[in-house]
């Protein structure tokens, strides 16, 4: 099908107006193993948290010549539809435009998110300089800083300059914890940033790699 056609399933999906009520709560129920484990996936779809641990129902897919991801946040009455060309190094593009897309539908509305960002962002400005303010991080994330990581950091960062891009990408819940994510752009290198934030709001994992 088209984009179009997957967005007007999406908004009969979030309207409801295809299926019985019953259908569709089955459909997006997060199915359980005997264990009690959850395994994220109702009848088709994987059922999960997007950005600001919205509610997200979402599925991925390929075929010759094009891969996609389709998001739909029924809470929100919002739906997410990327569509592109499959090409060399495109893995995984599809999420990050649909990340990006919902961070700018959703960021405005969500003062937490302004603040993490603001912390992420002060947090990498402090590793250019080859420090951190231990008070944001947990025992273990203040263990992984050591002087000899602080320094490598300072090496690798400080060279590039002034980011020109820092955007939030999407947010979920895992163990406990919010994890959260940024696209970095500084000097023409573009990284991936994520974080892992305690209930205490002490952040245990500040972790930046390059961009695949």
């Amino acid at each position: 099908m088209t984009a179009h056609d997957l967005a007007t399933w999406d908004v009969a999906v979030m309207n409801r107006s295809l299926l019985r009520a019953e259908s569709y709560e089955t459909q997006q129920r997060d199915m359980l193993l005997s264990s009690g484990l959850s395994t994220r996936y109702g009848l088709g779809v994987t059922v999960t948290t997007g950005f600001g641990g919205r509610r997200r129902i979402t599925h991925g897919g390929a075929v010759s010549g094009y891969t996609t991801t389709n998001d739909v946040y029924p809470d929100q009455h919002a739906g997410v539809v990327v569509f592109t060309n499959i090409y060399p190094g495109a893995a995984g593009a599809t999420g990050q435009i649909a990340g990006r897309i919902a961070a700018i539908l959703f960021a405005e509305t969500d003062s937490s998110t302004r603040i993490a960002r603001g912390q992420a962002r002060k947090i990498y400005d402090n590793l250019v300089r080859g420090s951190i303010d231990p008070a944001l991080f947990s025992d273990n994330g203040r263990a992984y800083f050591s002087q000899e990581v602080l320094d490598d950091y300072r090496a690798s960062l400080a060279p590039l300059g002034t980011p020109t891009e820092f955007t939030a990408l999407g947010e979920s819940l895992r163990g406990g914890m919010v994890i959260r994510s940024y696209r970095i752009r500084a000097g023409g290198v573009m990284m991936d940033l994520t974080t892992m934030t305690l209930p205490d709001g002490r952040i245990e994992q500040y972790l930046i790699a390059r961009a695949g």
